[in-house]
């Protein structure tokens, strides 16, 4: 029996169980490959979680269809497939602020919607184009 690692044994344990072969000794040594790439656990674990969750939603789980981890955490990086997706940055508040204007300079909305309003009930006494009733209301 090989000793494997707690780390590693966490790994296998998240990763989506297939019918057919799934050799856990060349696992560990993809495994460990990766780390000695700098690649984190956490972030090998993370896919993993993501590659087992994409497994299930496609109802592939327990057929030959699952890759083997070896495969998944080889050299052809499949792993990369699954990486975590990273959240847009959100703008800091005085950027945005700066783009709409202070509170002075912003329109009102009430205002538009009454100049909305009063245009649309022009047209229909005027009975007139959108634009030519525009133009007028100019």
């Amino acid at each position: 029996m090989k000793d494997y690692t707690e780390p590693f044994v966490e790994i296998w344990d998240a990763h989506p169980k297939r019918e057919g072969d799934d050799p856990k000794y060349e696992a560990f040594i993809c495994y460990k490959a990766r780390l000695r790439e700098g690649l984190p656990h956490d972030l090998i674990l993370q896919c993993v979680k993501n590659y087992s969750d994409d497994v299930r939603r496609r109802g592939k789980l327990g057929t030959e269809g699952v890759l083997m981890l070896r495969t998944f955490l080889g050299k052809n990086r499949r792993w990369e497939s699954y990486l975590p997706k990273a959240d847009p940055p959100k703008p800091p508040r005085a950027a945005v602020e700066a783009q709409s204007g202070t509170p002075e300079e912003r329109p009102d909305p009430a205002a538009g919607r009454a100049f909305v309003r009063d245009l649309i009930s022009g047209l229909a006494k005027a009975r007139t184009s959108p634009v030519q009733a525009y133009r007028e209301k100019s």
